[in-house]
Parts: C-alpha cells; sequence; structure tokens
C-alpha cells in the first residue's frame, strides 16, 4: 500500500506545529511512522542529562509512508517555531490553546511558591511542542503483562517487556513530543540510544501502576526510586498515578501523597504530571460528575500538568454536544495544561475522542494501548 502513496519530500514544514495522530493503529510496527526528528531540545546544564546509560544517539529516519490525520490545533501565530514532519497537510483550525493554561499563571495554593518552576511551556518542554503534547505512553508494567499473556502473566518476562518496549520506542518515539518510562523495564535499558536523544522522557514514581484492590493502601514510590532519581537520569517530568476516588475515605490519603510528591518535584525542580486514575464506576451517570470534582481537588494543588480520563463514557452517551460540553468543563475548571489519556481503550474511539477534547481546550494526548496494543499481540 506504501507503494502506491504519492512521494514527498522527507522533510516538509508543517505551518504552525500541528501535532498528528494515525489515522489507523499500528499493526505489528510492519510500516512503521517515517517521522523527523525533533531538534533544539533545550538541554539543562549544557548537556545531556542521562546518566543511567550510555548517551542516546538517536534513531534514523523510519520506513514506511502510512496516512496521518491532523487532530490537534495550530497555535496563535507566533507562539512557536514550525515543526517539521514529512510527508502531513495541515488543516487549519479555529481552536487554539488557551495562553493561561501555556504560561503557568495558576492560582491554587502553590501560585506563590518562588520556588516553582517558571511556566509551564519552559517547564514541559522536554515532552512537548510549543505546548503541545503528543505522548508516547509505554510506562505499563502489570498490567502490559495481562495484555501479553492474559491466562499466565507469569510466563512473561523481564526481558520480554523490556523488548517488547524496545521495539515500541524504535519504531514511534521519534515521532512523539515524548515517551512514558518506568524504572523497571525501561530505564535505564532504553536509554542507550533506543530513545532518541532529541525526545524526551517522563520517569512513573509509583510502585504499581495499577491495583488488584485499589484502597488496600496509598500510592507509594517504588523502592529504590525517587524524584531525585528520575530527574539524575535526565526524565523532562515525572509522573505519578493515584487510583482515585473523591467520594471515597481512601481518596484522603491519595490527595496528601500527591501533594507531598507535588512538594518533593518542587524542592528537586522537575514537572510532576499528575494522573488520578478512577476505579469502581459501575454507574456511567457518575463518571462525568467524578471527574469534574476530581480535577477541581488536583488542580487547587497546582501541579504542572494532568492526565485525565475522558470525562464522559462515549459507548453510554454517543452525544459529540455533551463530549464537548464535558470537556469544556475540565479546562474551566483546570489552570493548568491537561492531556487526554487513553486507559486501553479501543483506538477509533480514542481518536474521536483526543479531537472532541482538544477541540475543548485539552493540550494533547498521553496514549498508550490505543496506539500500541494490537502491535504488542501480533
Amino acid at each position: 500500500m506504501a507503494a502506491a502513496l504519492p512521494r514527498w519530500p522527507r522533510r516538509l514544514a508543517v505551518p504552525g506545529g500541528g501535532l498528528l495522530l494515525p489515522s489507523r493503529p499500528a499493526r505489528g510496527l510492519r510500516h512503521p511512522p517515517q517521522l523527523a526528528r525533533r531538534r533544539g531540545l533545550r538541554r539543562r546544564h549544557g548537556g545531556d542529562r542521562r546518566r543511567c546509560g550510555a548517551r542516546a544517539q538517536g534513531l534514523s529516519h523510519l520506513g514506511g509512508l502510512p496516512r496521518l490525520q491532523h487532530v490537534l490545533p495550530q497555535l496563535p501565530r507566533g507562539r512557536a517555531p514550525p515543526r517539521r514532519a514529512p510527508h502531513a497537510a495541515v488543516l487549519h483550525g479555529r481552536a487554539h490553546l488557551d495562553r493561561v493554561r501555556l504560561d503557568g499563571g495558576g492560582v491554587g495554593p502553590a501560585g506563590g511558591d518562588p520556588g516553582r518552576l517558571r511556566g509551564w511551556v519552559v517547564s514541559l518542554e522536554g515532552i512537548s511542542d510549543g505546548g503541545r503534547f503528543g505522548v508516547l505512553a509505554i510506562d505499563h508494567r502489570d498490567s502490559l503483562r495481562a495484555v501479553l499473556a492474559p491466562d499466565d502473566q507469569d510466563s512473561v518476562s523481564a526481558k520480554d517487556i523490556t523488548d517488547l518496549k524496545r521495539v515500541l520506542v524504535g519504531a514511534l518515539a521519534a515521532g512523539a513530543t515524548g515517551v512514558m518510562l518506568e524504572p523497571e523495564y525501561s530505564i535505564p535499558q532504553l536509554l542507550d540510544g533506543t530513545l532518541p536523544a532529541s525526545v524526551g522522557f517522563t520517569a512513573a514514581l509509583e510502585a504499581q501502576g495499577y491495583a488488584a484492590d485499589p484502597e488496600a493502601a496509598a500510592t507509594r514510590v517504588l523502592e529504590g526510586w525517587s524524584v531525585e532519581a528520575a530527574a539524575a537520569c535526565g526524565a523532562s517530568a515525572a509522573k505519578l498515578l493515584v487510583l482515585y476516588r473523591p467520594d471515597r475515605p481512601h481518596g484522603a490519603a491519595q490527595e496528601r501523597v500527591a501533594a507531598e510528591i507535588l512538594a518533593e518535584c518542587r524542592r528537586v525542580g522537575i514537572p510532576l504530571v499528575l494522573e488520578p486514575l478512577f476505579y469502581g464506576l459501575s454507574d456511567s451517570g457518575t463518571r462525568r460528575a467524578i471527574v469534574i470534582e476530581t480535577v477541581e481537588r488536583f488542580a487547587a494543588m497546582d501541579p504542572h500538568l494532568l492526565k485525565l480520563p475522558f470525562p464522559v463514557d462515549p459507548v453510554h452517551e454517543p452525544d459529540r454536544s455533551v463530549w464537548a460540553e464535558a470537556c469544556a468543563e475540565i479546562t474551566e475548571r483546570c489552570h493548568m495544561p491537561w492531556t487526554l489519556l487513553s486507559g486501553g481503550g479501543n483506538y477509533d474511539s480514542y481518536r474521536d475522542q483526543v479531537a472532541a477534547a482538544v477541540a475543548a481546550g485539552c493540550s494533547g494526548f498521553m496514549a498508550g494501548r490505543a496506539l500500541w496494543g494490537e502491535a504488542a499481540l501480533a
């Protein structure tokens, strides 16, 4: 099929730097996208900060010529230099990102903290492109075992997980604004040159991404790992996932954990991506209210970025106008950028959710299995 597509120049300027999402998910990674490596990534302390492994050397351009679909709108003129990506057309949309969510104009309790990082774009530029996020999430652990071998998870070795992540990063990372990694199977393993030096990474902090009993204990940082260790490895940001329900007693403990980790990130000088993950939402009608209340509570802590689920259940609520209203409600209550997680859902549905969320003020996506799930099983 690739031979039938037109031959475009290897480097085609994309006005406004719009982010692109493939119109079809990866299937076995036989034809990975040919995307230009990011250039001009600001390096702190005068050099490559990845000290956990050999200096990343970057990857050559990947073959293949898949169809691409423009999803994220371009920023207002003059906000960011053009992002270059080959064989891609940009649709000029009217929507744009609200400046208050990009310049650190937060009004939460930490708004006057002198130790706070200066500005969302500056502090998060290692995993974004001019304030827009197109992040490849591969920080999965036990949940990845469940995907690969649901009936015999113990048969999936650590090497199996690392090898799969190496393939995914090698094929897809060059086209992302950042990659989400974790310290068990990908840090420092993939910092040997597999991850291009021009692509920043977010380091997961939590000991377990998903728990069988979400209220058994509060989220904890992985033993032997810390915010300081993540920064020392060259991470552009830290990420904390908290299993959370604002209407449960366990929620208060999780809020304390999030506040403590956020304070530590401010002390170290690394931005935090805060990801509340909900559980037990059997009633689809309560989902929107739970998400909105969660946004209000965590936004008051003034994190640098929120990673959120879609606020309505697209299966039970097909009305796109309701989608737009719910996403706009998040934006109204969220004075920092927020991105959309995929949660292992269907790719086509997730693509529609991203489009609706971005049109309502979302700053991009941080997606995992919705993008590469089929490839992992191929």
